[in-house]
């Protein structure tokens, strides 16, 4: 699994900011009132589903902050904001490679979080995460297909896919997994209305509120 210079970034970015947090005592102390925030980075492991090719799925990544989730109560609301990468290669129906795709996103979801746990910012905690994601198209990039050049080869502007998945909260480290399902068409170039994307996205993060 080859990492791209912009992966590298992220995850040097996230160390980083790992590195400016107190030491173990203070972390164990209660965070600072208002909404939770933190940063998550991790690989996307995308399926497209279509008919008209054979797809051989790559593994993209997401990077971003969130902001709530009411960490030391019950319910509470989490919204996201991640840059999405989706990557697939495309075979035709007789094995020849078609082309390859690369998709990026803005993500913006809106997740119900249900927590199980400790109200303390030291202890161990479990939960759950489930709504709706909304997702600008920010680039896409497409070779091979012999077809229309970049930028013009049918990918809508919007998505709109359910996502829901669970983690677990250890002092201020995330490890997450989620599952998200597409609900739009995201291609009208093809004369298909199954060209959906699904991903499973497995994450880390750090908490700083």
């Amino acid at each position: 699994m080859v990492m791209t210079r912009t992966s590298w970034v992220v995850v040097i970015a996230l160390a980083g900011a790992a590195l400016m947090i107190p030491g173990s005592a203070a972390a164990q102390q209660q965070p600072s009132s208002g909404p939770g925030t933190g940063l998550k980075v991790g690989y996307v492991y995308p399926e497209f589903t279509t008919h008209v090719f054979d797809s051989e799925n790559r593994t993209g990544w997401q990077a971003g902050f969130f902001v709530g989730g009411n960490r030391f109560g019950v319910i509470g609301v989490q919204t996201e904001f991640n840059w999405l990468r989706n990557k697939t290669e495309f075979e035709s129906a007789n094995g020849v490679p078609a082309g390859k795709v690369t998709l990026d996103y803005l993500q913006i979801p809106v997740l119900l979080r249900v927590n199980i746990g400790s109200r303390r910012s030291y202890d161990f905690d479990l939960y759950g995460i489930a709504g709706p994601s909304f997702e600008t198209k920010l680039h896409e990039e497409i070779e091979g297909f012999g077809g229309p050049s970049n930028g013009d080869f049918g990918f809508n502007d919007v998505n709109v896919s359910l996502v829901f998945g669970g983690g677990v909260e250890l002092s201020r480290f995330i490890i997450e997994g989620r599952y998200s399902k597409g609900l739009r068409t995201v291609n009208t170039h093809f004369n298909t209305n199954d060209f959906k994307i699904n991903s499973f996205a497995a994450l880390l993060g750090i908490r700083f509120h």
